[in-house]
């Protein structure tokens, strides 16, 4: 029950947050380390993000989130989107400063595409969601 309270939180509150910032981050802390978490972050890849973040901040706010992880016990995958799947990194463990800075590398180095207001943030989501694995289904 834990879990699906959790896991109904978590939804709402990347919702909220896809809706108004165009990115969205899943997150799910593991009960017997702490600071250690499973994250996905859901990154807009659609014509419109010409537009509302041409200079690509939603990447440096990415780095910088991954740079304050721990050095060690964190995974983090990511899910790139326009109309379909553009790309997607499965969970990866981070051990460190040459992992964080690979990962914000790849998914950054992608360039908004497609037809303006064609967003399929609904598959994004929910390929983030079965991401983090079979404890969430």
């Amino acid at each position: 029950m834990k879990h699906v309270c959790k896991t109904i939180s978590l939804l709402l509150i990347i919702f909220l947050i896809a809706s108004s910032m165009w990115l969205a981050v899943f997150a799910d802390s593991d009960d017997t380390t702490t600071n250690r978490f499973n994250i996905v972050f859901v990154n807009d890849e659609s014509g419109s993000m010409t537009f509302s973040d041409e200079q690509k901040f939603r990447y440096e706010a990415i780095r910088r989130f991954v740079a304050l992880m721990a050095q060690e016990g964190n995974r983090v995958g990511s899910v790139s989107f326009n109309e379909a799947i553009v790309d997607t990194v499965e969970m990866t463990d981070i051990e460190g400063f040459d992992d964080k800075n690979n990962f914000v590398d790849h998914i950054s180095q992608f360039s908004p595409e497609g037809n303006y207001g064609m967003t399929n943030i609904g598959l994004a989501i929910k390929k983030g969601f079965d991401s983090l694995g079979d404890k969430y289904k």
